[in-house]
């Protein structure tokens, strides 16, 4: 726990101030606070604790290195790829450009990623109207991807910034940076268009990954039409939101439903019980590595969103356990996922907020299934014993009991644990939320499962089986979520709230925590 808190805490600040002087500063208040802390409770290993710290400090810095380096390679390779007209010398001051290339994603209305030849991504800003995987010409200006991150290691540069004038206000105001969104996300400018003209095409350049995604997406259109039904199955299943229009999108935002319904862990979840249901005639280990191929399929189609990532780490350390007959603590293979994708992509922590809902959404809800477990045993505890006839049969009350303690386990205490979990999150973000959504949670995510599972059995059927009636279903079940996103969205309970006193909340139960915990280790 040491050591993934200092790899945090090191790396948020490399990535908010971009002044590794300020890291050091840490490492310095972290190990006095080692030494201090040992010499009040007398535990010994304090040079473990000391190494885990400055390992942590290396890492995080080897992390950003990495992904700079890797970004401003690419980057400096724009002008010598692609057709550079000239440097136009009014404002905005950007390069002038004509390329032709492919539309890979839809980011929002009027909003597209556009891919070159060289795999590069760019956020593309444009008033015309195009679909995935249209090609265009197209003429534009850029303002290229964010590059001050390389000044992280202009130590002469950083020592002065530091002596002058330390930025120690932005770790505790934080403000959004777009440009540092582009790196994290690994789109290498934003594209303003000026002129384009779409190109009719057969013949696309499109890598074995994509040729998956654009598959799945034409079936899915080709069954359900471009409609509202397609849009959400297709936001579930491969994270397209392009058949979803903006209002409808908007709608899902101020119901607070739209990080349920959008491609997250649990996908993974459902295709790893989905398959080794349908695979159980399959021998143990060939049936596991069709699974483990899958789930990496399947989070590369998604495009690797950080939901998928995560989970997709920690059911490849799970599966991988299973190989040698053994299983692995959900609390480690969330600290190993956490330390992974901080590795990859370190500015995943502060400038992602699928990231932090992910991981605080999974938190809760086995800390919350852990709390109520042990809430329960100690009531049973205080109990009575009462000896009970073994061959008296069980009474429509004891079966009505256990369905609703069945029930709380597996559906209403991981939905409410990850509302719980997610709810700082967004306030701290969106400064409100919708307390109605809350509720809303709870009427959406029974049917969340059967929505994707169905949705892709539906398509299948369908283009087997041409008939209207096994799209029905999954078209009842999609206007049951639109209405219900609308009506909670409509009858608002928000919930209003100012970033600096969450974070003060949040300081206060994290003392209160470590309080409790130095109370009982004294008893």
């Amino acid at each position: 726990m040491l050591f993934i808190v200092s790899l945090a805490i090191f790396t948020t600040i490399l990535t908010i101030t971009e002044n590794i002087f300020l890291a050091v500063f840490a490492l310095f208040l972290l190990i006095l606070w080692i030494i201090i802390s040992n010499l009040l409770t007398k535990k010994q290993k304090i040079w473990q604790k000391i190494s885990l710290i400055f390992l942590a400090f290396v890492l995080a810095i080897l992390a950003i290195f990495i992904k700079v380096h890797r970004y401003d390679q690419k980057l400096s390779t724009i002008f010598t790829s692609t057709g550079l007209i000239y440097e136009n010398m009014q404002w905005p001051h950007w390069p002038y450009f004509v390329w032709t290339w492919i539309i890979s994603d839809i980011y929002s209305h009027q909003k597209y990623i556009f891919q070159d030849g060289w795999g590069r991504e760019y956020f593309l800003k444009s008033e015309k109207s195009y679909k995935i995987w249209d090609e265009i010409w197209l003429n534009w200006y850029v303002s290229f991807g964010y590059t001050g991150a390389k000044d992280i290691f202009d130590f002469k540069k950083q020592l002065e910034i530091f002596k002058t004038k330390p930025d120690f206000q932005s770790i505790f105001h934080y403000e959004f940076n777009y440009h540092k969104w582009e790196m994290m996300k690994w789109y290498y400018g934003t594209i303003y268009e000026q002129n384009s003209i779409k190109i009719d095409s057969s013949d696309k350049n499109i890598s074995f990954i994509q040729k998956i995604r654009k598959n799945l997406q034409d079936m899915i259109i080709s069954a359900y039409g471009e409609t509202p039904q397609a849009g959400l199955v297709l936001w579930m299943l491969v994270w397209d939101r392009s058949q979803i229009p903006s209002d409808d999108y908007q709608t899902f935002i101020d119901s607070w439903l739209v990080h349920i319904i959008a491609v997250s862990g649990g996908n993974i979840v459902m295709i790893v019980v989905f398959l080794s249901a349908i695979l159980f005639f399959v021998p143990f280990y060939l049936r596991n590595t069709i699974i483990l191929v899958t789930v990496i399929l399947y989070s590369l189609v998604c495009w690797l969103d950080s939901s998928v990532f995560r989970a997709t780490v920690m059911w490849w350390l799970s599966l991988f356990a299973l190989f040698w007959w053994r299983e692995i603590d959900v609390w480690r293979a969330m600290g190993i996922a956490f330390v992974v994708m901080i590795l990859v992509n370190p500015y995943f922590l502060a400038y992602d907020v699928g990231f932090l809902l992910s991981f605080s959404a999974i938190v809760w809800i086995v800390y919350f299934s852990n709390f109520l477990e042990k809430l329960k045993q100690k009531i049973a505890e205080k109990k009575v014993k009462q000896t009970i006839n073994k061959n008296e049969k069980k009474t429509a009350k004891t079966k009505i009991l256990n369905f609703i303690k069945n029930s709380a386990k597996d559906y209403i205490v991981p939905t409410l644990g990850a509302t719980l979990g997610v709810l700082p999150v967004m306030l701290f973000f969106m400064w409100s939320t919708n307390l109605l959504g809350i509720v809303a949670n709870f009427f959406v995510s029974p049917i969340i499962a059967i929505v994707m599972i169905y949705g892709f059995i539906s398509t299948i059927l369908f283009h087997i089986v041409p008939r209207n009636i096994f799209l029905l279903p999954e078209k009842w079940l999609i206007d049951y979520i639109y209405w219900i996103s609308q009506i909670t969205a409509q009858w608002w309970v928000y919930l209003n709230a100012n970033w600096s006193w969450i974070v003060y909340v949040l300081l206060v139960l994290f003392i209160f925590r470590i309080i409790i915990k130095k109370n009982k280790s004294q008893r």
